[in-house]
């Protein structure tokens, strides 16, 4: 976690504590909150944020789908962005899933199920087989 995003949290925190606290700032054993009034909080904080169907994720997941859209454009309006992109996933692709990162048959493994056969970027399932 960032120092931002620590900073962000503890806001949080520090705000959702009224909830906990009495108005003579004595621990408060019980309490109610809103799920809306607590998802609320987060999303002003950035500790969390909503994807497109209305799901809560964190701001890191939020990022990297950013980031992966515009990959996206990019690569479908040029070719050799494609390639480059191509050249430069399929290494962190494979140690992710030398790590088992995609499960311990690869069958998260964006390329293809690994319980299907063996895939690259140069041998996409749905593409290529």
């Amino acid at each position: 976690m960032s120092q931002i995003e620590q900073q962000n949290a503890i806001q949080a925190i520090n705000e959702l504590k009224k909830y906990f606290v009495s108005e003579d700032d004595k621990p408060v054993h019980h309490v109610t909150i809103k799920a809306d009034d607590f998802w609320e909080i987060l999303k002003r904080h950035k500790v969390i944020a909503m994807d497109n169907d209305g799901n809560h994720i964190s701001i890191e997941q939020k990022r990297v789908l950013k980031v992966l859209e515009r990959i996206e454009e990019l690569v479908s309006k040029d070719e050799d962005m494609a390639e480059l992109f191509s050249h430069h996933l399929e290494p962190m692709l494979d140690d992710i899933q030398m790590d088992d990162g995609f499960g311990t048959e690869s069958q998260q493994d964006p390329r293809g199920d690994g319980r299907d056969g063996h895939w690259s970027m140069e041998r996409v399932q749905g593409i290529d087989g």
